[in-house]
Order: structure tokens, then C-alpha cells, then sequence
């Protein structure tokens, strides 16, 4: 990446990996043995979900001992909440194959045995769980049974709304404080993209976790999955860039001609999210971007690395929509894009407020109040 890094955010870059050249390893020796602001080092791998890939890649000799006892400490809590969580997702895969639905875990535990090859390798977060969009109510009561409820409750109106626009419900168990999303797209519209996972479901392949086979999506949907999360969120953790780049490693000869064409809206996400792995974490391309995406994902891609090279955390939901939108090739995907972003209802519209069934087409005026709200905010405070 261009520009000056500092020298925790240039080891924190060459550790979040699980491989590196022997000059690279080098020079994570040399980093590690210099001067560092370890607490800085090691809250920043946190924030950024790489703290047990700063703990693999770093030589205890190179580091001092109190620090490298919290990094093993780090890195065993990791490993045991890595196994509660693979645990809760096996059972809940075999709940829902029992009562004859397939779901198919993404992220998480089973993205982690696929791509790091030790499910402690990946800083523990939620479990997700993508579910054909006609199964989702079934999938929730499952998922009930077995002490998870939903983030919000929604009546049937409500409910049907939030299918049409959303494409995730958040299920948390108040006593393990596990948490679940039943997923039935990937992202949803009203982020200027539109990609229907409904053909994902023609393409599964399948994976090992735990020695059980579980339903998998093929490598260049998986690849699409991520790059779109990632984008969802502005790229602001560094984990979601390596499981980009980690998933190149392990699937070198994906097929770039299907990736592009299966992707379509989210084909500039998709650009960007390759270009951060290459530029970060040193990853190979399985061939050239198409021209049309390059120069916007380079453009975002500074901004993105620069943040990240200064160790900076979250930008805010702003910024993401503007790096969403510069995304967009031309102005009428500019203009089909705001219109989404602007319009479509999202998770948040449809619960903050409850309208009665008359007046449910207000979501849509009253989601462009709430941006206009938020713009107004960030641009004055």
C-alpha cells in the first residue's frame, strides 16, 4: 500500500495472515524487535478481529513477557470460544436438516476450517446461516426452540415487509450470549446493490467441520458473500480483508468469468474487496478486474488502506454510503443506486416505528427523512 505506516500498523498487516515469505517473516522479526507501543499493537489486532493471527505469526522470543502471555491468554479464550460456537452451529444445522430444511453456514466456524484451516485462527464473532427465503419463519421457530430469541419481534404485516427488504434477522441467546443471523440474501437492497442468492443454492459444494459435511457455497459465491459483507460495512476490520485474500490462497483457479457475470450490481464490491486483499495482504488475482470497476475500487482502496494504516476503527454509516455510491459505474447506476440507498426500507425503518397497515407506505418518505437527518448531523457537528 502507498503512504507511511507506522510500525504497529505495518506488523499488524504482515501478521494477518497465515503465511508469509521468508524476507516478509524477516521483516516481522525485525519489526517485533524494534520499538513498538505493544498496547496500541494488540488493541487495534482486537478491534480488527486478527488477534489470533498476531499471535500465530509472532516469535515469543521477539516479544516482551507480559505481553506474551496476554497474546497466549487471547489466543486460548479464542480457541474456546471458537468451539462453543462450532458447537452451537453444528447443533443448530442438524435442529434444521431434521425438520427438512437445509441451511448452509457462511462465516464463522465453518468459514474458518475452509480458509485457515484451524477454526482458532479466526477471531470468534457470530454464526451465520443463509436459509431460502421460504423457509425463514420455519428457520426462526428452530432456532427458538433452542433458547435464541429475535432481536425484535414483528407481526405478520411487519414481518412480511422485513423479508421484502432486509435479508438477515439477528437471533441472541440471553443465557451463552450467542448470537445467530438467519440470513435469506446477502446483503440488503437498500445498500445500492442487488445480488439474489437464490442461484447460490444451484451451485453448493460442501466443506468439513468437526468431521461433519456441511452444505458450503461454491468458492466464487463465497467470494462475492464476503466481498459484499465487507463493503457492507466499509472494510473497516481488517479479518474481512483476510478472508478475502485467504480465500484466494486456498481456491487459486476460481472462475473470473462466472464471478463477474454472477455477481452483477455487486460487481464493484466485489472489485474492491480484490483490490484491498492484493494491495494488503499481498494476495495473487486469479486474473485482471474488468476496467469499468479498477479505478473506483484503486480510489476507494486509499481510503480504505489509509484508515486501516492509521489504525483507524469504524467511519460511520455516512461514509460507507458515499464509498457504496462512488462505487458505481456511471450515472444511471449512480442514480438506481441512491435511489435504493435513499428509499428502501431498512432493518432499522421498519422497526424504529410501528405503522398501522394504511400508512405503511410512509417507511419509504420517512427512511429519506432519517438520512437527510443523519447528513445534517455529521455535517455540522
Amino acid at each position: 500500500m502507498s503512504g507511511v505506516l507506522s510500525r504497529e500498523a505495518e506488523l499488524l498487516l504482515f501478521c494477518s495472515r497465515t503465511s508469509f515469505s521468508d524476507h516478509e517473516a524477516q521483516r516481522v522479526h525485525d519489526l517485533a524487535a524494534g520499538a513498538l507501543d505493544w498496547e496500541k499493537l494488540l488493541a487495534a489486532a482486537s478491534v480488527y478481529g486478527v488477534l489470533p493471527l498476531l499471535a500465530k505469526n509472532l516469535r515469543a522470543s521477539d516479544i516482551p513477557p507480559g505481553v506474551l502471555a496476554r497474546l497466549h491468554q487471547s489466543a486460548r479464550d479464542n480457541a474456546r470460544h471458537c468451539a462453543v460456537r462450532t458447537a452451537a452451529l453444528l447443533k443448530l444445522v442438524a435442529a434444521l436438516e431434521a425438520e427438512k430444511i437445509p441451511a448452509v453456514p457462511f462465516k464463522g466456524p465453518a468459514l474458518s476450517a475452509l480458509l485457515y484451516g484451524d477454526p482458532g485462527l479466526r477471531q470468534a464473532g457470530d454464526l451465520d446461516l443463509l436459509v431460502r427465503e421460504a423457509d425463514v419463519r420455519a428457520a426462526g421457530a428452530v432456532v427458538r426452540t433452542h433458547g435464541f430469541l429475535p432481536e425484535f419481534e414483528l407481526d405478520p404485516h411487519r414481518e412480511q415487509l422485513y423479508l421484502r427488504y432486509a435479508a438477515e434477522r439477528t437471533w441472541r441467546n440471553p443465557e451463552s450470549m450467542l448470537e445467530v443471523e438467519l440470513h435469506w440474501q446477502v446483503t440488503s437492497p437498500h445498500l445500492g446493490a442487488v445480488c439474489d442468492a437464490g442461484p447460490f443454492w444451484h451451485r453448493l459444494t460442501t466443506c468439513r467441520l468437526e468431521n461433519t459435511t456441511l452444505r458450503c457455497l461454491a468458492p466464487e459465491d463465497h467470494l462475492t458473500a464476503l466481498c459484499m459483507h465487507g463493503s457492507k460495512h466499509g472494510w473497516w476490520r481488517l479479518l474481512w480483508i483476510c478472508d478475502v485474500a485467504e480465500l484466494l490462497r486456498a481456491f487459486p483457479l476460481l472462475d473470473g468469468d462466472a464471478i463477474w457475470e454472477r455477481a452483477g450490481e455487486a460487481s464493484p464490491m466485489v472489485a474492491l474487496g480484490l483490490t484491498l486483499a492484493c494491495d494488503l495482504m499481498h494476495a495473487k488475482l486469479f486474473g485482471a478486474i474488468p476496467q469499468p470497476f479498477q479505478d473506483r475500487a484503486l480510489r476507494a482502496t486509499v481510503k480504505v488502506s489509509a484508515r486501516i494504516g492509521g489504525l483507524q476503527g469504524d467511519p460511520g454509516a455516512m461514509a460507507v454510503n458515499r464509498m457504496l455510491l462512488g462505487l458505481q459505474n456511471g450515472l444511471l447506476a449512480k442514480s438506481r443506486a441512491l435511489a435504493r440507498l435513499t428509499l428502501t426500507p431498512s432493518a432499522e425503518d421498519l422497526t424504529a416505528i410501528r405503522l398501522p397497515r394504511g400508512m405503511r407506505w410512509l417507511y419509504r418518505p420517512m427512511r429519506m427523512m432519517r438520512l437527510t437527518g443523519k447528513f445534517l448531523r455529521s455535517a455540522f457537528s
